[in-house]
């Protein structure tokens, strides 16, 4: 048995295709990686959102509101169990985008100008 060492035409088309293929499923692999910790990661914006519309579901809170305390020590651990973002890297575009994500998925609603609260809604209780 010898080997042969011509290298053909059609061996190294086969050798280029494989490469590809490898290299396009590999980069797919991280993508989705990627992709998939974004979306846990501003599904955990979101859940450290309407914690903090949870303290006020009389009057709500504005926009600012949401985000100072977003920012503070207060929610730092909530928001490290949950997987948050670093609060220095989200801005006020993204504060705004969640809300109106929420309010769009009706989580949350604004009551008066710029000032949001987590949705509630009526318990009715049955007599026995």
């Amino acid at each position: 048995m010898t080997f042969d060492s011509k290298l053909t035409i059609d061996g190294l088309l086969t050798g280029i295709a494989a490469f590809g293929a490898f290299l396009g499923y590999s980069i797919n692999l991280i993508v989705n990686h990627f992709s998939k910790k974004k979306n846990e990661r501003m599904r955990a914006d979101r859940l450290t959102i309407m914690e903090i519309l949870e303290d006020d579901l009389k009057y709500g809170l504005t926009e600012e509101q949401v985000i100072e305390a977003f920012n503070s020590n207060r929610t730092k651990e909530f928001r490290e169990n949950a997987g948050a973002s670093n609060p220095k890297k989200i801005t006020q575009v993204d504060f705004s985008k969640y809300l109106r994500d929420l309010q769009w998925s009706s989580m949350i609603e604004q009551v008066g100008q710029d000032k949001y609260r987590l949705r509630v809604y009526p318990v009715e209780v049955q007599s026995v």
